[in-house]
C-alpha cells in the first residue's frame, strides 16, 4: 500500500500531537500501520530578529519568532514525526531571513 500524506494545518505542537494520537488510534482500530502515513505541516511562518517585525494572528497558529525560536518549533514538530513542511510567508524579507537563518539548521 502506498503511504498517504496526512496534513494537519496551523496547529501548535501540543494540539498537533493530540490529533496525531487520535489518528494513530484510528489506524490501530482498523489494523493500519500509522508509520506508513507521512506527516506534514502547512502553515504560516514569520521570522525576524526584531520582535516588532514578527507577525502573529490570534485566529491561527503561526510558527513565529526569531530564527532560534522558529528553528526550535520546527524541531519539536520533527520530534513528533513531521517529515514535510509547507510554509506561507507574508513577505519576501521574511522568506529570505528564513532561508538564511532557519533552513541551514535542517540541511
Amino acid at each position: 500500500m502506498e503511504a498517504e500524506i496526512e496534513k494537519l494545518f496551523r496547529y501548535p505542537v501540543p494540539e498537533y500531537d493530540r490529533k496525531l494520537s487520535i489518528l494513530k488510534q484510528h489506524c490501530r482500530d482498523i489494523g493500519r500501520d500509522p508509520s506508513q502515513i507521512t506527516l506534514t505541516y502547512l502553515g504560516t511562518a514569520s521570522v525576524a530578529e526584531d520582535p516588532a517585525k514578527v507577525r502573529r494572528d490570534p485566529q491561527k497558529h503561526f510558527i513565529a519568532g526569531n530564527a532560534q525560536d522558529v528553528t526550535q518549533e520546527i524541531q519539536r514538530f520533527q520530534d513528533i514525526g513531521v517529515k514535510h513542511f509547507m510554509f506561507r510567508f507574508l513577505d519576501v524579507e521574511t522568506l529570505e531571513h528564513f532561508v538564511a537563518s532557519v533552513v541551514p539548521n535542517f540541511t
